[in-house]
């Protein structure tokens, strides 16, 4: 139960209208700052992803992206 929370909660974050609908209403407000908008958006909705990934592929997931990149632990927690 507890891992299907996790994942129900990572993908929220994601998926929340927060994030996107800052991008939609700086689009209609201000058509000529869209497209810098939007970027900022995708940035902060690839940032925000990243526990999804972890709240997905577990304990197994995170060994793995240590074997093959040791210094992104740091990042992680960054």
């Amino acid at each position: 139960m507890l891992l299907l929370l996790d994942k129900c909660m990572a993908t929220g974050v994601v998926l929340s209208l927060g994030i996107f609908s800052y991008g939609i209403l700086a689009s209609v407000k201000q058509p000529a700052l869209a497209a810098s908008a939007m970027c900022g958006v995708l940035g902060i909705a690839l940032l925000s992803g990243y526990p999804v990934q972890l709240a997905i592929g577990g304990a197994a997931w995170w060994t793995c992206i240590q074997d093959v990149y040791p210094d992104q632990a740091l990042g992680f927690s960054g």
